[in-house]
Parts: structure tokens; sequence; C-alpha cells
């Protein structure tokens, strides 16, 4: 499925990215053997469902906005979460007029 495909005419999928995560490969399941300090970037989305009877559903597993102040600093130690400006699924829905 394509960004904001069209499934049977009606309902409308849509990937927000809300920024990033950085893993250890272990850690993401991904490539065993990789050295441990070598650290794999993987995305943190939302996602925007727009429905023609019930309307715009968000499922929403980004970072919060506050990501540096409401994760506790050994998660953001492990994590590394990095968000640039305008890419809170707040901000990304208001840019579409949502």
């Amino acid at each position: 499925m394509q960004e904001g495909e069209n499934i049977s005419g009606e309902i409308k999928i849509s990937t927000l990215q809300c920024g990033t995560m950085t893993v250890l490969p272990y850690q993401a399941d991904i490539r065993r053997n990789n050295p441990l300090d070598k650290r794999i970037v993987l995305p943190v989305n939302a996602f925007l469902v727009e429905h023609p009877v019930h309307g715009n559903i968000l499922i929403d597993t980004g970072w919060a906005s506050d990501v540096t102040v409401s994760l506790p600093k050994y998660l953001q130690r492990f994590y590394r979460p990095q968000m640039s400006p305008g890419q809170t699924a707040k901000e990304q829905l208001a840019a579409r007029g949502l």
C-alpha cells in the first residue's frame, strides 16, 4: 500500500513520521552480528485513518511533543529520541487542517 492510498475508494491511510530512535542491532532484532556500538535508526510513526463514516482516527505511536521531558533519562539514553520541528503528530495534523 502506498502513502495515502485509498482502499476501495473510501478509506485513506497516511503515515506521519514523528521522529526517530536509535537502538543497538540486537535490540531491533535485525542483524545480530553487527558491532554493539553501531546503532540502527528506526522511524517513530503515527497513522492517520480518514474514514468516510467514522471520521478521522489517529493511531499515535509517535513521541510526545515534550519527549525530552516526559521520557525518563535512562530511556532517553537508551532510545536517543530525535524529533525535528514540525514532526509531532499535532503539528502534522494542523498542517493538514485537522
